[in-house]
């Protein structure tokens, strides 16, 4: 009986270290999803900084040719 005891305690251990892996797995998905979206995010600021810079450029044109007029 102590060998089927042994099995059924390895079984025990193979499915609580099966669930582990499971929400481990899902961690990382939560984790990936996060990352994703914070990507997003720097890409919109990214973008409106750069829209910003190029007004910023073209009024500094805009004062340059006004006053050499």
């Amino acid at each position: 009986m102590s060998g089927s005891n042994e099995i059924l305690k390895e079984q025990g251990s193979s499915c609580k270290n099966c669930c582990n892996v499971q929400e481990l797995i899902s961690v990382c998905r939560d984790l990936i999803q996060t990352v994703n979206t914070q990507n997003e995010v720097m890409v919109q600021i990214m973008n409106q900084n750069n829209e910003l810079i190029a007004q910023v450029l073209d009024d500094d044109e805009d004062e340059e040719q006004y006053l050499s007029d």
